[in-house]
């Protein structure tokens, strides 16, 4: 069973989300350093729908992770927790985390205070510990001194970010890529007509027929005359 679900941005908000991370921000591009188009580029870079649980969101979640955005799950037997390197700073965000929990502030309404907890990083072994040791111990922040509030806010709360180093190299790879949607000419037909077509080279769906300004939905860029001269194979229509 998968419980309740946050992430903890680099300055130290708390953000309770929906039931997938990834949801969150889809929703909420621009308060995690992205945009929808870039977002979405990276799903058909994959081959995916936005929102399916991939290697589109494996990638944009690291993404974050690398940011320094903190994810946190919970599940029947225990929660986990993906940082890009457990700081002082880190450490700190999560014992005040786990204090809240505790306090019943974050909206959860029984948590058990000890309930294992799984401390997972890039470069480190997972750390294992439960939520009242993380809450209660001086050892865990020992190396941070300073106090910090840490608001519990909604996602759409949070300021805008300016486009994160990776979003900017994705948007360099959609540069590069040129635009999405490319034009298609077919032969002449029996009538001596040229049909050109807008295909999205990503998915391979046809668009409109700019020449004569008919309207074909197509799953694939198939045109062929037919012995009329006239008629179009447009593949499978939508």
């Amino acid at each position: 069973m998968i419980g309740a679900s946050f992430f903890i941005s680099p300055r130290g908000e708390i953000i309770p989300t929906t039931i997938k991370h990834i949801d969150t921000v889809l929703r909420n591009p621009e308060k995690f350093g992205f945009n929808r188009e870039i977002l979405e580029f990276i799903y058909r870079r994959f081959g995916e729908k936005i929102g399916q649980e991939g290697k589109a969101r494996q990638e944009i979640l690291i993404a974050l992770i690398n940011m320094g955005w903190i994810r946190i799950r919970e599940y029947r037997q225990f929660w986990t927790v993906n940082v890009k390197q457990l700081t002082p700073k880190v450490k700190q965000y999560l014992q005040k985390f786990a204090q809240a929990l505790i306090q019943k502030k974050l909206g959860h309404r029984d948590p058990d205070p000890f309930a294992i907890v799984k401390i997972d990083s890039p470069n480190n072994k997972v750390l294992t510990s439960n939520m009242k040791a993380i809450a209660n111990s001086a050892d865990f922040i020992a190396e941070c001194k300073e106090d910090i509030e840490m608001p519990i806010i909604s996602a759409s709360e949070l300021p805008d970010m300016p486009l994160s180093p990776y979003a900017e190299k994705v948007l360099n790879e959609m540069t590069l890529a040129g635009p999405r949607m490319q034009t298609g000419v077919t032969t002449k037909d029996k009538t001596g007509h040229i049909h050109q077509f807008s295909v999205d080279k990503y998915t391979g769906n046809g668009a409109t027929d700019k020449t004569h300004g008919h309207n074909h939905k197509i799953r694939k860029f198939i045109v062929k005359p037919s012995k009329d001269g006239h008629t179009h194979n447009l593949g499978k229509a939508e």
